[in-house]
């Protein structure tokens, strides 16, 4: 059996490949993009977990930049992201009251363990992979984690003073 090609059809599939093969490779590259921004934003929230751990016991300087506290925990988080550029959002940890996000008025060494938590926010820049991925707003990796500051075991009849049903002054 022979088949015959029309004069009139010659190069189609040639024409239709052209058309359809772009938006294969954009959808594929979409799907990567999106991929891999969920795995970036599971290792920010990691990574902002990790420095929130040790932000729970080294508290007291979290907020002061140059800190030994938050230079631990700057530690926790590059060891999770290994190698990854990221910036802390506001520069350094924040310690919340319990409940609202709040921040304590006079930084986090005043904070009260076992009621108030530290905050611990992380951020970096990625490259897309498809100009999709820009319009959804892909570009920027965010990632933050909160825990309730556990600290030294403190008196709660000589420190606190009168306390609620959560156990919080």
């Amino acid at each position: 059996m022979r088949w015959r090609i029309e004069r009139g059809e010659r190069g189609v599939a040639f024409v239709e490949a052209a058309l359809v093969l772009p938006l294969l490779f954009l959808f594929l590259l979409t799907m990567i993009d999106f991929g891999d921004w969920a795995f970036q934003v599971s290792q920010a929230n990691g990574a902002a977990r990790d420095g929130a751990r040790i932000g729970i016991i080294h508290y007291q300087d979290a907020d002061q930049a140059a800190s030994n506290d938050l230079s631990l925990i700057n530690q926790a988080i590059a060891r999770r992201l290994a190698g990854q550029g990221y910036s802390l959002v506001g520069g350094t940890a924040t310690c919340v009251q319990p409940g609202s996000l709040t921040s304590l008025s006079n930084g986090c060494h005043p904070a009260i363990p076992g009621c108030d938590r530290i905050m611990v926010k992380v951020q970096w820049s990625r490259t897309a992979w498809s100009p999709i991925g820009g319009l959804f707003g892909l570009a920027t990796v965010h990632g933050e984690a909160e825990m309730t500051i556990a600290g030294a075991p403190l008196s709660t009849a000589t420190t606190l003073g009168t306390v609620d049903s959560t156990g919080c002054p």
